[in-house]
C-alpha cells in the first residue's frame, strides 16, 4: 500500500520530515516559503530522513538550475 503525503511548501515538508520516515521524496525546486534545494538540505538534517532519496522536479530549464 502506498501513501502519498503532500506539503504546501518547504516549511511544511520539513515539519513532516521531522515526524515520519519516508521511502522517497519528490521535491519541486520552486516552492512557497523555501526553495526545494534548501528544503532538501533541511530534510537531510533530520534524524528520520537523513538518507531518504530526494528526486528534484522542476519546470525550469534555466542554466544552473539542473546543477543545483
Amino acid at each position: 500500500v502506498e501513501t502519498v503525503i503532500t506539503a504546501t511548501g518547504g516549511r511544511k515538508a520539513v515539519e513532516y520530515a521531522k515526524q515520519k520516515a519516508f521511502d522517497l521524496i519528490l521535491m519541486d525546486i520552486q516552492m512557497p516559503e523555501m526553495d526545494g534545494v534548501t528544503t532538501c538540505q533541511q530534510i537531510h538534517d533530520t534524524e528520520l530522513n537523513r538518507t531518504t532519496p530526494v528526486i528534484a522536479v522542476t519546470a525550469h530549464a534555466m542554466a544552473g538550475e539542473r546543477e543545483r
